[in-house]
């Protein structure tokens, strides 16, 4: 089903479960053992992440494949994409999916200032720091920014009002802040 359906898309977001599904229906071998899916993960496990989005990507030929992750958003996309955009988008997907987890819906723009109130999480900057050594850059106050991969910290809330619809929040938010800006 996806050789139908995700070549027609340009950007396809996943979380770590969809992206492992993806991944086994490619057929695309991984080295040693795969990435757990159950959270919290180890900060290590994000270069695993890293080399199945390359990897599914390039199987299904899409320009930008995006994975939220508890602790981390990470994309891996090819380099006509911006950067600075799309790690935007990420960055507001983080507010907008600890706004959902804190208050248990979004219903309007000042509701956003409460996922503003959670720090990006420490384990997602380790990490981060982890696939910036790992890709050869630098990661600037845990965020990554390069022409072919971008990720920041996910915003964490210990204990969520509500986590139905979070991914759909995540990818929603992520492609229209990633749109907005790029088309200035």
């Amino acid at each position: 089903m996806y050789e139908l359906i995700l070549p027609e898309a340009n950007v396809v977001g996943v979380d770590t479960h969809e992206l492992t599904m993806l991944h086994d229906d490619a057929g695309i071998g991984i080295d040693g053992e795969p990435p757990s899916e159950a959270t919290p993960f180890e900060p290590e496990e994000i270069i695993d992440h890293y080399r199945m989005l390359e990897g599914v990507r390039e199987e299904l030929g899409v320009d930008c494949l995006q994975l939220h992750a508890m602790e981390y958003h990470l994309a891996v996309m090819e380099s006509y994409h911006s950067p600075e955009a799309l790690r935007r988008g990420l960055e507001f997907s983080a507010v907008n999916a600890a706004t959902k987890a804190a208050l248990g819906h979004i219903s309007k723009p000042e509701d956003l200032e409460r996922g503003l109130e959670y720090d990006p999480s420490g384990v997602g900057r380790e990490a981060i720091e982890l696939l910036a050594e790992h890709v050869g850059e630098t990661a600037e106050d845990g965020i990554l920014e390069t022409p072919t991969v971008a990720a920041c910290p996910n915003r964490v809330v210990d204990e969520p009002a509500g986590t139905v619809g979070i991914g759909d929040i995540v990818s929603a938010s992520s492609f229209v802040l990633e749109l907005a800006v790029s088309n200035r």
